[in-house]
């Protein structure tokens, strides 16, 4: 697709090399020495399809040519001027040769890549992706047609990328035809949502549980974007956010599905608590006790963090009621008990931290559940070769305020924005943010008048009341 000074388009005289007509189809062969990572390969043994034993590419790769010469902060780009795995997360990365098929050569040095630019191809079917999720409007493909990934450079899948800013690019059409099992299409792609997009809210599907195959080999499953889509990998500890207190905060929270889904939080829960006295700071780590009248524990919280300056305290645990199976929060009334028998008590007199509410103590997070496990799954490609690939269970979890939103790209120009409550802005290197922008500028605009009239200096108001 047409995208900025970058496009592979520019340099067609420069990387097409080869080209020939078989039949219904444009392919082109090229030596794998033009392959970002390619001169390490090795490949031995008669022409075969496959993946390749140092670089990484396989058959049923997207490739472009990339022409960028210096990466972001000026450092040289080893690809430059070489193949590469396209991927529709922005316009520069999307442009598309063709789709490689094949690879041939015996010793190294004369190792050659086939690439299908247009028409029929033996594309390995088991490569493609199919993700969870509804189709856009015009994006759906009529279960035939596949874009390339947003989150996994060269992977083709059943589903037009749906986050703001993306990429739709139509590159293959699913057509059996003897040992063809599809065409090359190479459409032109469109930017999602233009400059501004409206999601509608998804059906809750919380605890839905789907298997995700890292075909490429690219640890797709940590890369996958969960705050976006929800979808979160289990194979990795998360702790979601039921406050905006919580450190895992970013514009979502969870507290239903802790509730409804999880009973509670039944793969442990934090909470923020006020105390009327602050423990030494040697506290975190150690273990609180809530206790029944007879004195036997009724729950237990690790110590995670300490906030000195709000007196609070973010408590850990997982303590279910062996009756009702739901879990137990803690007691705002009862009084919390070190291992040396000093007794905190909760604060519920005064608001504590950022958002902590009367009673003294507050929910901020829950763990979904972990599965540290490793598994494989096989496929056998046309060659009758089978092939393993890891895969990873994941689960969705749908957020408190549904997913309609407005999302914008990354460059929009406006004339008039207006924002009645909170507009989050964050600083570029990410250590600042602030919610409430008006609030800050009218304190600021207060402290420059205090500074003038100190100094005995006027000055000119800006316009904030």
């Amino acid at each position: 697709m047409p995208s900025c000074s970058n496009s592979s388009n520019l340099l067609g005289n420069v990387n097409i090399s080869n080209i020939s007509n078989q039949g219904a189809r444009l392919i082109m062969q090229h030596p794998l020495t033009g392959f970002s990572g390619g001169a390490q390969a090795q490949i031995s043994g008669p022409p075969r399809t496959g993946l390749l034993d140092d670089d990484g590419f396989t058959a049923g790769d997207v490739v472009r040519y990339d022409t960028l010469e210096l990466l972001a902060g000026g450092a040289s780009n080893p690809s430059y001027q070489k193949y590469v795995k396209a991927k529709a997360n922005v316009a520069e990365h999307s442009e598309v040769i063709g789709v490689i098929e094949s690879f041939s050569g015996g010793a190294t040095g004369n190792e050659q890549v086939n690439i299908v630019l247009h028409g029929q191809i033996e594309y390995p079917s088991e490569k493609l992706a199919n993700i969870p999720g509804t189709a856009i409007a015009g994006a759906s493909g009529g279960d035939d047609i596949y874009f390339l990934s947003e989150v996994t450079a060269g992977v083709l899948q059943n589903l037009a990328p749906s986050t703001v800013g993306t990429i739709a690019k139509p590159v293959l059409q699913a057509a059996a035809d003897g040992t063809y099992t599809g065409h090359v299409i190479n459409y032109i792609g469109y930017q999602i949502g233009g400059s501004v997009n409206v999601h509608g809210a998804n059906t809750d599907q919380s605890g839905t549980v789907q298997t995700l195959v890292d075909f490429a080999d690219e640890g797709i499953n940590l890369k996958y974007d969960s705050e976006t889509s929800h979808w979160y990998p289990l194979n990795k500890r998360w702790w979601l956010p039921c406050s905006t207190s919580a450190p895992e905060y970013n514009r979502n929270l969870y507290n239903n599905v802790r509730v409804k889904t999880f009973n509670g939080g039944m793969y442990g829960m934090r909470e923020l608590t006020a105390i009327t006295t602050q423990p030494p700071t040697d506290t975190v780590g150690k273990v609180f006790r809530q206790l029944r009248p007879d004195g036997s524990t009724d729950s237990k919280w690790t110590v995670v963090a300490m906030d000195r300056a709000n007196s609070t305290v973010t408590l850990q645990g997982l303590n279910p009621n062996p009756r009702t199976k739901e879990i137990i929060p803690i007691d705002p009334n009862k009084k919390l008990y070190l291992p040396n028998g000093t007794a905190y008590t909760i604060d519920t007199s005064t608001v504590k931290g950022p958002s902590l509410p009367e009673r003294g103590t507050e929910v901020i997070s829950f763990a979904l559940p972990y599965d540290p496990s490793s598994t494989e799954t096989t496929f056998t490609n046309i060659l009758g070769e089978i092939q393993k690939y890891r895969t990873v269970k994941i689960m969705y979890t749908h957020p408190d305020e549904g997913t309609a939103s407005a999302s914008f790209a990354e460059h929009i120009v406006l004339d008039t924005v207006e924002v009645n409550k909170s507009l989050t802005v964050t600083s570029a290197d990410g250590s600042t943010k602030t919610t409430d922008v008006a609030k800050v500028l009218s304190q600021f605009n207060s402290e420059l008048d205090d500074y003038a009239t100190t100094l005995g200096k006027s000055r000119i108001q800006p316009e904030v009341t």
